[in-house]
């Protein structure tokens, strides 16, 4: 209801019958919203009432029972209780199907689900006193993304191994270009190079803001590698062993994967999904230097891992983007959805 229906009704049915169920399902998506703002929730308040007005001219008064009526409390509900996550039905209704499935003797279903429960809460405080088994409170969650090299403590935070990839390895020769653009794409996200960079340009003769870029992307790797190697000879104090490994650029060598579990997220490549029923390839990612709030839309093809001196490894996914720009990559229609083309 809250992402599939506005988009399986906006080409079938009228504009004013179509425009109060988006505005509907707009209004349960906000709301099942993680986190809630005060603001946000007086505006939904007043939003339904709007959108519960315009049902009234479709829909007959047979529609309009207690349950619809309902929505007009929500915001004020979750106002005191919070997100709504920690406090709805589901958890509840799941429960009552596991007791549903407790039933063996249909003469005597209450007996039945008092029995099966007694047992499971027998097996349950066992589990808790047994070392060495998994069971369901100890076992890794299912998009573990714990790896062996996890608990080493790097100096550098973007050496620091988070995730873990999936499927066969694939080493391969890393292509020149590639290799300068995956290595130009680590230095800008590492935190520790960015007064180099600010050096960097501050060398550089006066000129457009487009040629610097150019001379940024083309010569600053160089440049970094060759001054972090004569600060070391100098003994600079700020020059470390994993900032002069990460100057130096990636091996030639690097592994490819077909899938990548970070942060409890799962990932798969494009090829990965194909022969399966869901799809976790889309790849979102926000902000660029011209507006920070721009969304860049993608799909995963491949994960690298590139390798650096001393065994120090980086994951990077390599994505397909698709065109974002206003007129020709997406478009916005009446009922504010977006369609990346």
């Amino acid at each position: 209801m809250q992402r599939l229906l506005p988009l399986a009704i906006r080409r079938l049915l009228p504009k004013e019958v179509c425009e109060p169920l988006i505005e509907l399902s707009a209004f349960f998506r906000e709301l099942c919203c993680k986190t809630l703002q005060a603001g946000d929730l007086d505006d939904l308040q007043t939003r339904i009432v709007m959108t519960l007005c315009k049902l009234e001219m479709i829909f007959p008064p047979s529609f309009f029972d207690v349950m619809v009526h309902l929505c007009i409390h929500l915001p004020m509900e979750a106002k005191i209780a919070g997100p709504v996550q920690t406090w709805w039905m589901y958890p509840v209704e799941r429960f009552l199907r596991t007791l549903k499935s407790y039933v063996r003797n249909k003469a005597h279903p209450e007996a039945s689900i008092a029995e099966a429960y007694i047992g499971d809460e027998c097996l349950t405080f066992c589990s808790r006193y047994i070392d060495g088994v998994d069971t369901k409170f100890n076992r890794p969650r299912r998009n573990n993304d714990e790896s062996e090299s996890s608990s080493r403590n790097e100096e550098m935070d973007i050496f620091d191994d988070v995730g873990r990839p999936l499927g066969k390895e694939v080493t391969e020769t890393l292509d020149p270009e590639w290799r300068r653009k995956a290595h130009l794409y680590v230095l800008n996200n590492c935190k520790e190079v960015w007064p180099f960079i600010e050096e960097f340009k501050a060398r550089l003769p006066p000129m457009k803001h487009s040629d610097v870029i150019k001379r940024y992307n083309s010569d600053f790797p160089t440049w970094l590698r060759d001054h972090v190697t004569r600060l070391k000879q100098q003994g600079h104090v700020h020059v470390t062993r994993d900032l002069h490994d990460l100057a130096s650029g990636p091996i030639m060598r690097y592994k490819k994967y077909t899938g990548y579990i970070v942060n409890g997220y799962r990932f798969h490549t494009l090829t990965r999904e194909q022969s399966r029923k869901s799809q976790n390839s889309g790849v979102l990612s926000r902000g660029d230097d011209s507006s920070p709030q721009k969304e860049y839309y993608g799909i995963l093809e491949e994960v690298w891992e590139l390798e650096y001196i001393g065994r120090r490894k980086i994951h990077l996914f390599k994505c397909e983007w698709f065109d974002v720009s206003r007129k020709s990559g997406y478009t916005v229609d009446e009922y504010s959805i977006m369609s990346v083309r």
